[in-house]
């Protein structure tokens, strides 16, 4: 019987091309987005590794002229332009997934209520 795919599974071949600007100032650059199992390589035309992006920490924060913006977190100041729906369908797809994978602080411990209110009824 086939195992069950997975939102990685699904777009683990695919490619796209993008802009990549590695600081707020700086010139976009075209680049090669290879969808990896935890990572985003981007590369230059000549497939030269420029960057590598943890999936999990990939986030959309814009749209613009037709294209999804991601960052990996506002204190880097990189940023991703891709317009290919298809990328952009996967990266969604696995941030989603790795959100609801991630583990949940775990609720405050119950405060004493019994104790402060015995106390009063003294009175």
């Amino acid at each position: 019987m086939p195992l069950p795919r997975t939102a990685l599974d699904r777009y683990l071949r695919l490619e796209a091309t993008g802009f990549w600007r590695e600081a707020p100032g700086a010139q976009p650059r075209e680049v090669i987005v290879s969808f990896g199992r935890t990572t985003l390589l981007l590369s230059d035309l000549e497939e030269r590794p420029l960057a590598h992006w943890a999936l999990a920490g990939t986030q959309a924060i814009e749209q613009r002229d037709g294209a999804t913006i991601f960052a990996t977190g506002p204190e880097t100041g990189e940023t991703l332009a891709i317009r290919d729906r298809d990328m952009i369908e996967a990266i969604a797809a696995v941030s989603r997934a790795a959100e609801r994978a991630r583990p949940r602080a775990a609720p405050p411990p119950p405060r004493p209520v019994l104790g402060p209110l015995l106390a009063l009824a003294a009175l």
